[in-house]
């Protein structure tokens, strides 16, 4: 006779894999076994017509058949008394599907030939837990291999087999459970490692990354950092310090993932974010943080707080991502002379007065750059660099009034930075002259006003290029 602790083992072996033939025209049946099958490794035929279902059993030799009580073709019991009367399906364990108000005699249920039942509405875990028990316990049936097995009684069999499923479900819930607990862990890791950067690294979760993890990647890189922000700080509390800057945090940081981006970092009030597909995703967000930085200011003009000036630098290239540190304490980071250049052209949106520095490498990688209003603003070159690059400020993030006066002025004054690099100074004064008696607010044109004038009265060193050397944000 077959002990408890033979069919508890044979139970507790791996998830067996097999055919299921489903008996209903209930369309909430069909649904959950379709789902059954898509999850797991079940070949799954369907009949809902009666004369259908003998020749479909006969045909695919399933290893389990699953029968509605309700099927409104054949009655159940004329159906099963067809199953049971083929000697190839006389082994077949039939599972009957009752609906959930329906009387039943279980007693009546087994004499009849059923093995087990489901009741509706059907849970696809309870489903799962039972066909798997009844496809493992076939192993276990009388057969020509096997003549010396005695089968235990069907109460017997049916206590021991209602206990363990029991044990199966409750163990069910507990994995699925921890499951729900996992995903939301990982959810709440994601906060503090972005998921970009785990699928840059190809790892599923945070659970995978190591120290000196990396990969190598073109992105655009985009810093922003709020003007005068010590400044802002020392007229507040420490918690209303941090309750300024996060309420403005959480209205800006959206605007990069709307645009096809993810935050790398937080340093105090600056942000680093990375857009990995295309440049102009970073150039949109740049623009858009700008506008939203204006609707901010009107809340906190009204709460008589001060108001918020930000920079932003944006520049496109190679970079490095990768875990930091050592096994008790990692950090996801960027490193490469790109990320530097970026930080460095948001120091230089101060140093001109403007909203959005752009580098040419990545306005070049800007396809529908038309859209856009900007000027060319000069040279750089990053000390410990040979190679300068050419740098534009982006108009559409200036307030509209800026907006519609730099304009007017765009001719006069990249007409006046072109003469200021061929060192012509004279008239280079002049254009910019020109200009700041139209907008005297014109930061950068006022810079190379006072350029000019230094170099004419002090002179021109001999290897002027025009180029500012920058060592330092």
């Amino acid at each position: 006779m077959m002990s408890e602790l033979m069919l508890s083992n044979l139970l507790s072996k791996p998830v067996c894999t097999g055919s299921l033939l489903l008996i209903s025209d209930h369309e909430d049946d069909l649904i959950i076994f379709k789902g059954l099958q898509n999850k797991h490794d079940y070949t799954l035929h369907i009949s809902q017509e009666g004369n259908l279902a003998l020749e479909k059993a006969v045909k695919h030799q399933p290893d389990i058949i699953l029968l509605a009580l309700d099927f409104t073709h054949t009655p159940a019991n004329i159906l099963i008394r067809h199953l049971q009367s083929k000697a190839s399906l006389q082994k077949i364990p039939i599972i009957a599907i009752i609906e959930e108000n329906e009387p039943f005699d279980r007693k009546k249920l087994f004499k009849n030939g059923y093995v087990d039942y489901l009741i509706r509405p059907l849970q696809p875990e309870e489903i799962y837990a039972r066909v798997n028990v009844r496809m493992k316990m076939q192993k276990y049936l009388p057969n020509d291999q096997n003549p010396n097995f005695v089968l235990i009684d069907v109460e017997k069999l049916e206590s021991i087999f209602t206990s363990l499923l029991s044990n199966s479900l409750q163990l069910e819930e507990k994995v699925a459970e921890h499951t729900e607990e996992l995903l939301e862990l990982n959810k709440v890791y994601e906060r503090f490692v972005p998921r970009e950067f785990l699928d840059f690294l190809n790892k599923n979760s945070i659970t995978e990354v190591k120290p000196g993890d990396q990969v190598q990647r073109e992105m655009t890189i985009l810093f922003m950092d709020i003007r005068d922000f010590t400044s802002l700080s020392e007229k507040m509390t420490p918690q209303q310090n941090f309750n300024f800057l996060n309420a403005f945090l959480n209205q800006i940081t959206p605007v990069i993932r709307e645009n096809n981006g993810f935050i790398d970092k937080y340093i105090g009030d600056a942000v680093m974010a990375l857009f990995p597909h295309n440049p102009e995703d970073a150039l949109k967000a740049a623009i858009k943080m700008c506008k939203t930085t204006e609707r901010h200011n009107l809340k906190l003009r009204a709460l008589n707080y001060p108001l918020i000036k930000i920079g932003i630098g944006v520049h496109t290239g190679r970079l490095m991502l990768g875990i930091l540190g050592d096994k008790e304490r990692m950090q996801s980071t960027v490193i490469s002379d790109s990320v530097n250049l970026a930080s460095r052209l948001e120091g230089l949106s101060k140093t001109y007065g403007t909203s959005i520095i752009l580098s040419k490498h990545t306005l070049l990688r800007v396809q529908n750059v038309k859209k856009y209003n900007f000027r060319f603003v000069g040279k750089i070159q990053v000390k410990g660099k040979k190679n300068a690059i050419s740098v534009y400020e982006i108009l559409d993030g200036e307030k509209i009034e800026m907006l519609k006066l730099k304009l007017k002025t765009k001719q006069d004054f990249e007409k006046g930075i072109t003469f200021y690099q061929n060192k012509k100074f004279a008239e280079a004064s002049v254009q910019f002259n020109r200009i700041l008696k139209f907008n005297p607010e014109d930061k950068a044109t006022r810079l190379y006003f006072e350029r000019c004038a230094q170099l004419m009265v002090h002179g021109v060193p001999d290897d002027w290029d025009g180029v500012e050397i920058m060592s330092g944000k």
